[in-house]
């Protein structure tokens, strides 16, 4: 009986939806009868035909299951973890939101500021929907806004951490993994859309903004 290579991808998935996938991990978590020997072009050829179907996104270098695909998911999946990015990208919409909420290349420039650099496509994609999937913050109108939650994790680090925004994401970063009061984080929905384009659109616009007149 033929193996389905898709239905198997899907399944790898599946089984990685809170964390999502490159293709490289894909192909270890795949397998087959040692005499069936399958190519890196086949499995190029089974994403493209789920990502047509509407099941699977792609993301930088990595997959996800779209919200279409995460109703048809079964079974036992890894829950997913804080990363180091994520309370960097916190911290830097706690320094660039006010009443208004913020928008994309605000929330770049106070990466850049706290720790001068770009957040990558993935960087930033995975943080805003592990940060939303925590209730930390949520995106309306094209806009981003922090939720209640995250005020109360910026008074607390305010208390214990020094002025520095090195201490600051540190400490958010502590806050939010701490096991007994920490932030805990469930299912993530990836919900939260980004691709390259709005990221280079965003940073550009961030960069003009910048440019000594």
């Amino acid at each position: 009986m033929p193996v389905n290579l898709d239905q198997l991808i899907f399944e790898a998935l599946a089984y990685h939806r809170n964390l999502g996938s490159t293709l490289k991990s894909i192909r270890t978590q795949v397998r087959f009868p040692k005499s069936q020997k399958v190519g890196v072009a086949s499995y190029r050829m089974a994403l493209a035909q789920l990502a047509q179907s509407g099941q699977i996104k792609q993301v930088g270098e990595s997959w996800f299951l779209t919200s279409a695909g995460l109703k048809k998911a079964r079974g036992w999946s890894i829950r997913p973890g804080w990363l180091p990015e994520d309370a960097w990208i916190l911290l830097a919409m706690l320094l660039s939101c006010g009443a208004e909420g913020c928008q994309l290349e605000q929330i770049i420039g106070a990466a850049d500021y706290i720790d001068h650099g770009i957040p990558t496509l993935e960087q930033m994609h995975g943080a805003l929907n592990r940060l939303a999937a925590g209730k930390l913050i949520k995106k309306r109108q094209g806009r981003f806004w922090l939720t209640e939650r995250t005020l109360e994790l910026e008074a607390k680090v305010k208390v214990a951490c020094k002025r520095s925004v090195h201490s600051q994401r540190h400490g958010l970063a502590a806050l939010m993994d701490c096991p007994c009061c920490g932030v805990e984080l469930k299912a993530v929905r990836w919900s939260i859309e980004l691709n390259q384009a709005d990221m280079d659109k965003a940073h550009k616009s961030y960069m003009r903004r910048t440019k000594p007149k």
